[in-house]
This record gives structure tokens, C-alpha cells and sequence, in this order.
């Protein structure tokens, strides 16, 4: 039991982990977003742009784009939180029955069934996460691919 206790230990620590890593990777999308949308109209993105329609096209995909980002990320941080609530609620359950094993309480096929239902509970809400997520990707990623695609079939009005 002193291995399992260790290895659910380990996960906490791990899903704790993945939480901060997908805030800070977030606060540095954010920040490559602020460098790029806040030039006030003197940089790279100009979203009220004079110039012609190729280039507030691109302008605006680009702005969306990153908004698009912004809003998947954020979707990311907050389902990795309730996961790791989850998964956290979910260990405990798994201590609990680690230490009604070791008190006699418990058979250990019974451990042995609670840990394969509460590690399949556990799989489950973090497979819908991730599901969730790539869906989201996958329909607002479409629609920017969807927006630019034509701008780089069409031939620049340049020597």
C-alpha cells in the first residue's frame, strides 16, 4: 500500500503542476497577443487600417486569431482546475480505501475494485476534457485557417 499511497502522492503533485504550467503558458500567449494588437496602430497589426482589403483582412484574422487563443487557453486553465478538484476528491477516496485495507476493513479485491472505478472515473473526466478542448480548437482554428487561406491564394499588388 505504501507504493500506491506514493503514486497518488505523485499525481497530485503532477496535476498541481500541469495547472501552473497551463497558467503561465497562458500569461505568455497573452503577453505575445498585448505585443502584437497593442502597437497602436504604428506596428505590425493595424486593425484600423487605411490600407487596402487584403491587409485589414489579415489585420482582423490576426486580432481574432489571438482572441480565438485567449479564450481556448482560458477554456484549458479553468477544465484543468476541475479536473485536478476532481482528481483530488478522487485520491482521497483512494487513501481512504488504502487505509481500510491496511485496518482490515476492506478486502483488498474490494481495494482493487475501488481503485479500477475511481481511476476509471478519474480517466473519464480528464479524456472529456481534453475532448472538449481539441473540439474547440479544432472549430475556431477552422475558421481562422478558413479566413487567411484566400488571402494567400490571391496574388500581391506589388512588383
Amino acid at each position: 500500500m505504501a507504493a500506491v499511497k506514493h503514486d497518488i502522492e505523485e499525481l497530485r503533485k503532477l496535476l498541481k503542476d500541469a495547472a501552473v504550467k497551463e497558467q503561465q503558458a497562458l500569461e505568455a500567449q497573452r503577453a505575445v497577443a498585448a505585443a502584437i494588437s497593442q502597437s497602436n496602430g504604428h506596428g505590425l497589426i493595424d486593425p484600423v487600417s487605411s490600407a487596402g482589403g487584403n491587409q485589414i483582412d489579415i489585420d482582423n484574422a490576426t486580432m481574432k486569431y489571438f482572441d480565438d487563443y485567449d479564450e481556448i487557453a482560458n477554456e484549458r486553465v479553468n477544465a484543468l482546475r476541475l479536473v485536478e478538484k476532481d482528481a483530488d476528491r478522487i485520491l482521497r477516496r483512494l487513501e481512504q480505501s488504502c487505509q481500510d485495507h491496511e485496518e482490515a476493513v476492506i478486502s483488498i479485491q474490494d481495494f482493487k475494485d475501488c481503485k479500477t472505478e475511481n481511476l476509471a472515473m478519474m480517466l473519464e473526466r480528464m479524456i472529456h476534457k481534453d475532448m472538449k478542448i481539441s473540439a474547440l480548437c479544432l472549430t475556431k482554428y477552422t475558421q481562422r485557417y478558413n479566413e487567411v487561406h484566400p488571402l494567400l491564394a490571391r496574388k500581391p499588388n506589388h512588383p
